[in-house]
């Protein structure tokens, strides 16, 4: 059993999902080399269906972690957003040095470019 957590039983079957989604894929990859694109197609079909199929049932153990471990998820959350406070504040910093030292520079003048003639045969 995971400490605090869900057993790992409930993961079993998504590490299953994973696997089955690799093989159809190299499968799908391996048939598209060869030339086959209907048979490429229907595994890449099929390992779409096995991913749509893991995205499922990842939401099942949400749900289930929710209602089995509701003060595990609020710790998540509240680090979630700890992190998320941290990397705002440092992204705010590095603005404002980058500001302070690009910002303030003078802007270099623009080159002049030469004016072309009427009858110039380029462009």
């Amino acid at each position: 059993m995971a400490p605090d957590g869900n057993s790992t039983a409930f993961y079993f079957p998504l590490i299953a999902l994973g696997v089955v989604y690799l093989v159809l894929f190299v499968v799908s990859r391996f048939f598209a080399a060869r030339e086959e694109p209907d048979t490429s197609e229907r595994m890449a079909d099929l390992a779409f269906g096995v991913g749509l199929l893991a995205a499922g049932y990842t939401v099942v153990l949400l749900i289930v972690a929710v209602i089995t471990l509701p003060d595990l998820v609020v710790d998540v959350v509240r680090i979630v957003l700890v992190v998320g406070a941290f990397f705002a504040a440092l992204l705010a910093v590095l603005f404002g040095i980058f500001e302070l030292l690009i910002g303030r520079r003078t802007r270099i003048q623009p080159v002049a470019v030469a004016e072309r003639s009427a009858d110039s045969k380029s462009g």
